[in-house]
């Protein structure tokens, strides 16, 4: 079930507008872009981009020549340039052990006794308690007739030739709500996810002059509901005396309060070696990460050229699911508690720089 053939995802890639810059509009860095956790479903045709953008395509080489550019490469383990803690997370993502409930072990084996086939391939291998791999309150209890909707409905798509909204609301909204919510009620979870397929990038944060490529969905965390309350009063504290009163690198008014781009928050960025991301691709999930060097000054965008969950079938479902709890549990304990420990200076420092302006 591990597919190696990654045309599409450098086909993404290069599917991003990009507008050299002119000697009247001179190109710089005014932020590095990140994303906690992005996703992304396959883009229109390169003709169809052109036809409505009005712009030329980049190659990955310009983007990987100019400065303070992005170079693309393979998640490989053997390159050095790869953090060890990228390393560690893209293992975690790509293991096919325990990535189904332990509580669903006995459900599915009823199922198996009747050699029904998309049930023979449940080996004792694939079963584990939620709370040995993820964090207890990160793993939702979820039913196997959701996931088996799920799979019934990739292949509906499939099928019938769905279109990216199409995929979207049939498939992987869907999935993406086992994996937050499962089958409860979305009500005062601290991580969540948004469907976003308006929302741009602010200027800001985009490289080279480069115009921003939407995504599909975003992973972000509600401060409102964290046990602490003063990231949530910082927050709100911190909107006003921005510019656009957005906390993240979207204008987008469902996403201004909650954060999902980190590199707003100053100086400290080097103690966060990477921000993940997932591309989706129909029914395949891959996992990517950029990191970036202040000594090149250079985005490095890595991607996994084998998929880390497919909805074709039943048990690659499940690891997809599996995977992305793998990426909400990062958020919690890497990046959030990140965000939050560097709230207090980020506020201060601009409450002096809007002091000093006035």
């Amino acid at each position: 079930m591990a597919y190696n053939d990654d045309s599409h995802i450098l086909s993404w890639i290069r599917d991003i507008p990009f507008n050299p810059p002119s000697p009247s509009q001179p190109h710089h860095r005014k932020r590095t872009p990140s994303d906690s956790e992005q996703l992304a479903s396959p883009p229109c045709s390169q003709e169809s981009r052109r036809a409505n953008l009005g712009v030329e395509m980049p190659s990955l080489s310009a983007l990987a020549v100019a400065e303070d550019g992005v170079e693309v490469a393979p998640l490989q383990i053997s390159d050095k340039r790869i953090p060890h803690s990228l390393i560690a997370l893209s293992r975690n993502i790509s293991n096919v052990v325990g990535v189904v409930p332990k509580y669903l072990e006995a459900e599915i084996a009823k199922l198996n006794e009747r050699n029904d086939s998309p049930y023979t391939d449940f080996g004792s291998h694939v079963f584990l308690d939620s709370e040995k791999t993820y964090l207890p309150h990160l793993a939702p209890t979820i039913e196997l007739a959701a996931v088996q909707l799920i799979v019934a409905g990739a292949a509906d798509a499939c099928r019938n030739q769905f279109d990216e909204s199409g995929w979207n609301t049939t498939v992987h909204a869907p999935l993406l709500y086992l994996v937050f919510y499962g089958k409860e009620c979305r009500g005062t979870q601290l991580h969540r996810f948004q469907a976003c397929t308006r929302a741009g990038v602010q200027p800001a944060y985009l490289i080279n002059n480069a115009q921003g490529k939407k995504v599909h969905f975003v992973f972000y965390v509600d401060a409102q509901y964290d046990s602490d309350p003063q990231p949530h009063q910082l927050i709100n504290k911190i909107r006003p005396i921005l510019k656009d009163t957005s906390i993240d690198h979207s204008s987008q008014a469902s996403l201004c309060a909650h954060p999902i781009s980190v590199k707003l928050l100053g100086d400290k960025v080097d103690e966060l070696e990477f921000i993940p991301g997932i591309i989706v691709h129909g029914d395949q999930w891959f996992f990517v990460a950029s990191t970036y060097s202040r000594s090149t000054n250079k985005t490095i965008l890595w991607y996994s050229r084998s998929c880390f969950g497919s909805t074709d079938a039943l048990l690659w479902t499940f690891k997809a699911i599996a995977s992305i709890q793998h990426l909400r549990a990062w958020s919690d304990e890497i990046l959030w508690r990140w965000y939050k420990q560097h709230l207090p200076a980020a506020h201060a420092s601009l409450c002096s720089t809007n002091t000093s302006m006035t």
